[in-house]
């Protein structure tokens, strides 16, 4: 059976030097392969994915283990996984999801490897009013982060 530790080795070993990293790495039971790559600089494109996919394959042996290999890019609706993916997407709007279950909305303005800071609007009981206000968050309530986007 292929292991996940294995695909992780190959994946860093060929992005290494290059902007792109791995996020996440899935081998199921039936060596169903699925492989999460982003980069800090923006997109991942196909090439990348390609090029990913067949150096992966190339090491292994089909002959000793079946399986099917998908390479995709981390993309809108996927959790963030990686403190690097929170640094590249400070600016932008998240849902968090909390442990206890409560959903906020905000603009990401950081994180470190305790807790994640977003700027979220609130209404001002008193005022009725909505105004921007600053939570920080332990990463021990979060249980997870995605990145969004409203239309206007």
């Amino acid at each position: 059976m292929i292991s996940t530790e294995q695909i992780e080795k190959l994946a860093n070993e060929h992005l290494q030097g290059t902007p792109n990293y791995l996020v996440h790495v899935n081998v199921s039971r039936a060596n169903k392969i699925i492989v999460i790559i982003d980069n800090d600089h923006g997109g991942i494109n196909i090439v990348d994915c390609v090029a990913l996919s067949k150096f992966i394959e190339s090491n292994l042996d089909r002959e000793k283990d079946d399986f099917e290999l998908e390479v995709a890019s981390h993309g809108i609706g996927q959790p963030l996984k990686l403190m690097r993916q929170y640094k590249k997407n400070t600016g932008r709007l998240v849902v968090l999801t909390l442990t206890d279950g409560k959903k906020v909305e905000g603009t990401l303005l950081g994180a470190d490897d305790t807790a994640i800071s977003i700027e979220a609007e609130v209404k001002d009981p008193a005022t009725k009013k909505k105004e921007l206000k600053t939570f920080s968050y332990p990463f021990s309530e979060v249980k997870q982060t995605i990145v969004t986007f409203k239309f206007k």
